[in-house]
């Protein structure tokens, strides 16, 4: 006998025993015959946009949505190649509706980011990390150095394990605590919602780092939204400053989200990131 693995969050089991394929059938034929709500499209994808700009790569979302990766790679593949969101099937946007946390895949890692560099606050060197987590000290030295944009899930879920276990205890270096805290990094209490991607923390912590950001090089932003598809080696001069007044100057004359990577030379999932923390549509009308 096949043991069940049906979640119960959703009437649409993708579980092979026969208890579920039954309870899918008659699910279906409702569908068919408008016994059921008007699939809730709209909103499904309102959650999967959501789930993209907290940088959920879409092998994560489809672990955490309990459907086939391929559902949600084409979905998104077309929108980006034509502009037009296709409808889900009532069960699908269900499933996106009702997801969980994602098993596999990859992730943001500004949350794990904040961590580690909450840890450094607090007096933790790598190596104490490292030895207490399992995880190399130069994988947690790319993370906490900005040097890479996503985790995998495993990953993540073992730096945020660590961060709860050991958030608030003051480690073993001053030197570490003191550098953290003069490159205004902030610490375990300056978060009210550590993984919320739009918050930026304590406002005394984000005033002292504004105090410190470069001015936005203005010239920069309008050779780069002037002039067409970014030249080689084009990209690097945009600072995160620049890099926002041009997706906002591009996302407000109309241009898509590929026109908009192609000139600025980053990925359309971080322009539609970005756009989601400016407060912009995802996509233009």
């Amino acid at each position: 006998m096949t043991m069940c693995t049906r979640r119960a969050t959703t009437r649409w089991a993708t579980c092979p025993c026969d208890r579920c394929r039954r309870i899918a059938s008659r699910t279906t034929k409702s569908a068919r015959l408008g016994l059921l709500p008007a699939s809730r499209s709209d909103e499904a994808w309102a959650e999967l946009d959501a789930m993209l700009a907290r940088g959920w790569s879409t092998a994560a979302i489809a672990s955490a949505c309990d459907v086939a990766q391929p559902t949600i790679d084409n979905a998104v593949r077309q929108r980006e190649r034509t502009g037009h969101a296709t409808s889900f099937h009532y069960g699908t946007a269900e499933k996106i509706l009702a997801h969980g946390e994602p098993t596999r895949g990859e992730v943001s890692s500004e949350g794990s980011r904040r961590r580690l560099r909450a840890l450094a606050v607090m007096g933790w060197t790598l190596a104490e990390l490292s030895e207490r987590s399992g995880l190399h000290r130069r994988t947690l030295s790319t993370v906490r150095a900005d040097d890479s944009e996503h985790v995998k899930v495993e990953t993540a879920a073992t730096i945020s394990a660590l961060f709860d276990s050991i958030g608030l205890e003051p480690g073993t270096s001053e030197v570490i605590a003191r550098d953290a805290r003069a490159k205004g990094w902030i610490g375990p209490l300056g978060w009210d919602d550590i993984d919320d991607l739009e918050e930026r923390g304590d406002a005394a912590e984000v005033t002292a780092r504004r105090a410190r950001r470069p001015f936005v090089d203005a010239i920069a932003v309008e050779r780069v939204v002037e002039g067409g598809r970014a030249a080689p080696g084009a990209a690097p001069e945009l600072g995160p400053s620049e890099r926002d007044a041009a997706i906002s100057a591009l996302a407000t004359r109309g241009h898509s989200n590929g026109e908009i990577a192609s000139r600025i030379g980053v990925s359309i999932r971080t322009v539609l990131r970005h756009r989601n923390r400016l407060g912009l549509p995802a996509y233009a009308a």
